[in-house]
């Protein structure tokens, strides 16, 4: 596998009155028993408008992350060959995705005040050899650069009543009634102490490439740009400044907070 470099960014909202950050965001990497590096970013976003969004998306985030950690570890530890490598277990490792989904989500409903209502989106991109994993609950969009088609397009699902419609034939993607129900999101974690592995979005890359390029974030951090001319904002710049570039043309339409991870595969010309 290529070289990568991570550029990450994460911006509260300039309301006066929205008091915190209520994005949470990690990326770490894991190497078990000599195996292939396993590659994580994950963001979350605390629903607007619902109790302590900034408290759900961290544990949102923690819970996913310990969970997944220990099932990746225990598959090592337990199996009966020598040998062991998780990149010929693709299937495995899915079903590990989903259960951490699910352990994050009783850790935002563990962490929550009983008294009001809670929530957050979660969006995690797993990355082992030269395939990935995308997985989402909610409305946080991750877009994937395919170098060899030249493609960048959405390779998650995003939970809204927008979407739904779209889906539905009611209206088209982007028109004025699509941006009137894009806030309604309907699928989120802290909603439910059980969450049904069937709300989990997964989707698998196949053959990742130098050049090839994934960013995820909030909706804020992309506010209504659409897939193109978020792409132009990268092309247009440095990959260091792409994420700052990116927030500023986003908040004109969309003052909310903001927070993005992009993982760039290299060549080591590149680094």
């Amino acid at each position: 596998m290529s070289s990568y470099k991570i550029f990450s960014r994460s911006e509260k909202s300039r309301d006066k009155e929205h008091k915190v950050n209520e994005d949470c965001y990690i990326y770490t990497e894991y190497c078990f028993m000599n195996d292939e590096r396993i590659k994580i970013l994950a963001v979350a976003d605390g629903m607007g408008g619902l109790s302590d969004g900034e408290k759900a998306s961290f544990h949102a985030v923690e819970g996913f992350s310990k969970e997944f950690y220990r099932l990746v570890l225990n598959s090592y530890m337990t199996s009966q060959y020598d040998n062991f490598s998780m990149t010929h277990y693709a299937d495995r490792l899915e079903e590990i995705i989903k259960n951490a989904f699910c352990e994050a989500n009783r850790n935002v409903c563990k962490n929550a005040n009983p008294f009001a209502e809670t929530g957050t989106t979660l969006s995690v991109v797993v990355i082992l050899s030269d395939y990935a994993l995308v997985a989402n609950v909610g409305d946080s969009p991750v877009y994937y650069y395919n170098s060899y088609t030249d493609e960048f397009k959405m390779v998650s699902k995003i939970h809204t009543r927008a979407e739904k419609n779209v889906e539905m034939g009611i209206y088209d993607r982007y028109s004025k009634e699509y941006y009137a129900n894009s806030h309604i999101v309907y699928k989120s974690l802290g909603e439910k102490e059980e969450l049904n592995e069937n709300d989990i979005y997964v989707n698998t890359i196949g053959y990742i490439r130098e050049k090839d390029m994934f960013i995820l974030g909030t909706d804020g951090a992309f506010g209504l740009l659409k897939e193109g001319e978020i792409f132009r904002v990268i092309k247009e710049t440095k990959y260091s400044q792409a994420l700052k570039n990116l927030f500023s043309e986003a908040r004109v339409d969309k003052n909310d907070d903001q927070t993005a991870i992009m993982y760039c595969v290299c060549g080591e010309e590149e680094l």
